[in-house]
């Protein structure tokens, strides 16, 4: 939730006073920098033009080159960045709209300190429209008669303030300025503005309300000005400058929820500069960590619940909160800097069952670590630890609970418990199997796909990607869908990629990787080479020859490395 103002209502009115009703004109110089800059030219003759520059406002004539209209360009007076635009050729477009084609709109932030110290944030969208204009002889340098009469595109400039916001130490306030419509006939509609309002809370400006009809322009983000006013106030300890990159006419998210957060709670600034960029992300994202954390404390460890001791350790891990969150779940024996050194050999997300699991059974924290650690998959472990408690193994001794060959006991294990639950389905699939991996196995291009023998091993794969294929395990099973692993051949046994095919049989209705391949390129671009190969020879009937490999067309790229098939288990 945003920040909870506290400041009054009869001491807003005064403070409301404090901010300026328009921009002043080097606020309005400075915002001009973040719209697109453009050189405006007619062309006079064969040989010259006459220029507008927005970037220097300077008019000049000169040659004509090779570079025309909608080409980069860099301005020969000022060396801005330009875009070349013949006026010309760009129309007018709506009367009321002047030159259609180059209106721009961006969210901006202004911050102004008040004559208090307080810091007075002002947010809206600005937008620049261009209309049919003139130079006739006002203070253009070189505007020389040959030039008057010319149109030019103007550009008007406005500022729409939506949000406004008083912050100072310990002291908040909010108001919102809301736009409506009122029918002005078959003409169309024109903008009604209603009065301030008081808000209860303070977040992100989000000057535009989005939607189909009015979309966020840069997708919610805003530009900043008046950083060094941000110096000069009362909130210059924020460390907002560590928090976020501040570089000149840059788009942000969270700065202003940043300094609202920094205005009623001044441990912001500690957590910031002892790096604990993890709790600012979600205070940034209206998680303010209830249960987890003291926002009353004035010390690091009081801040997070901890004694000395255990935040240091705890901060010489890393300081993770996803740690932290997950010891405060774990009931064991372990202190947090033990935990957390644990949480880095075995993943973040098992350490709390595995270190469970090794105190109940009596395993050294360091032996059980070790063999976790780049040796086996936790989550492989965890579900052969699972199953063998099932089924009444001896886990108290330590070859059954850590087996060197986990992997083939682990697959022993899900085949007895399979063949415990639905012997008769079991049954019917392995008949079944053997002409799946005749249609589907292939090895090549550095990759094979495999076909699952067991419902187990669907869940496994599900577990150890992270999505949602384990639960398609016995649609598989009883022949509703197919779902096949893609695995690298230097390393067939490791999940990498998870297929379901289509009704067909032979078109990939979902491939998913890690996490369904988020932030990743999609399976699709990363393994188009295989899968440029495999599926033609699937949509031709998967042909083979007498040795049980696939027959593919030879080119120059492919090497066909598939071994004979193997019988079904």
């Amino acid at each position: 939730m945003p920040e909870k103002c506290n400041i009054p209502a009869e001491e807003r009115e005064a403070l409301f006073d404090l901010f300026p009703d328009c921009t002043s004109p080097e606020e309005d110089e400075e915002l001009r920098q973040v719209f697109t800059q453009y050189l405006f030219y007619h062309r006079l003759d064969r040989k010259r033009r006459a220029y507008l520059c927005t970037a220097c406002r300077d008019l000049w004539i000169d040659r004509a080159d090779q570079y025309g209209h909608n080409d980069a360009y860099y301005c020969p007076r000022c060396l801005q960045r330009v875009t070349l635009k013949a006026v010309g050729r760009m129309g007018q477009g709506m009367t009321n709209v002047g030159y259609s084609s180059l209106f721009e709109a961006h969210n901006v932030v202004f911050f102004r300190r008040a004559e208090d110290g307080g810091l007075l944030v002002s947010g809206g969208k600005a937008e620049v429209i261009y209309r049919p204009g003139s130079t006739d002889g006002v203070g253009w340098p070189g505007a020389w008669d040959e030039l008057d009469g010319l149109v030019w595109p103007v550009l008007e400039l406005d500022f729409s303030e939506r949000r406004r916001y008083y912050m100072a130490p310990s002291r908040l306030a909010s108001w919102k300025r809301s736009y409506g419509y009122y029918n002005r006939g078959i003409f169309g509609f024109d903008y009604r503005q209603s009065d301030w309002d008081n808000v209860g809370s303070a977040g992100e400006p989000n000057p535009a309300d989005g939607g189909r009809m009015s979309p966020q322009p840069d997708g919610g983000l805003y530009y900043v000005f008046g950083w060094p006013e941000l110096e000069r106030s009362a909130l210059r300890y924020s460390a907002v400058e560590q928090a976020f990159d501040i570089e000149h006419l840059s788009l942000y998210r969270g700065v202003v929820s940043y300094l609202a957060r920094y205005s009623r709670r001044p441990q912001v600034e500690m957590l910031t500069k002892l790096g604990h960029h993890d709790v600012i992300d979600c205070m940034l994202h209206d998680d303010l960590l209830g249960g987890v954390v003291n926002w009353r404390a004035k010390t690091p460890h009081g801040f997070f619940k901890l004694s000395k001791p255990d935040y240091k350790g705890w901060a010489s891990q890393g300081g993770s909160l996803d740690v932290l969150r997950k010891w405060a779940q774990y009931d064991g024996k372990l202190s947090l800097a033990q935990f957390a050194g644990a949480c880095a050999k075995i993943g973040n997300a098992d350490a709390g069952q595995v270190l469970t699991i090794g105190e109940r059974y009596g395993v050294r924290i360091g032996k059980l670590t070790s063999y976790l650690d780049g040796y086996v998959s936790a989550h492989t472990w965890l579900d052969y630890v699972s199953m063998a408690e099932r089924v009444g193994q001896d886990l108290a001794q330590t070859d059954v609970l850590m087996p060197k060959d986990l992997q083939r006991r682990h697959d022993r294990l899900a085949e007895q418990i399979e063949y415990m639950e639905n012997m008769e389905n079991l049954k019917k699939y392995r008949r079944r199997l053997k002409a799946l991996r005749t249609k589907y196995e292939m090895e090549t291009a550095g990759y094979l796909i495999r076909v699952p023998t067991l419902a187990a091993e669907i869940r496994t794969e599900g577990n150890a990607l992270k999505h949602c294929v384990g639960g398609y395990a016995d649609r598989h099973m009883s022949g509703e869908t197919t779902i096949l692993f893609l695995r690298s051949s230097e390393q067939p046994d490791e999940p990498l990629c998870t297929i379901e095919m289509r009704s067909d049989g032979v078109t990939i209705r979902q491939i998913h990787g890690y996490r369904n391949d988020y932030g990743l390129e999609s399976p699709m671009i990363l393994y188009k080479m295989f899968l440029d190969i495999w599926l033609p020879w699937l949509a031709a009937g998967s042909r083979r020859d007498k040795q049980g490999r696939p027959i593919l067309p030879k080119t120059d790229d492919t090497a066909i490395t598939q071994a004979p098939q193997k019988e079904a288990v």
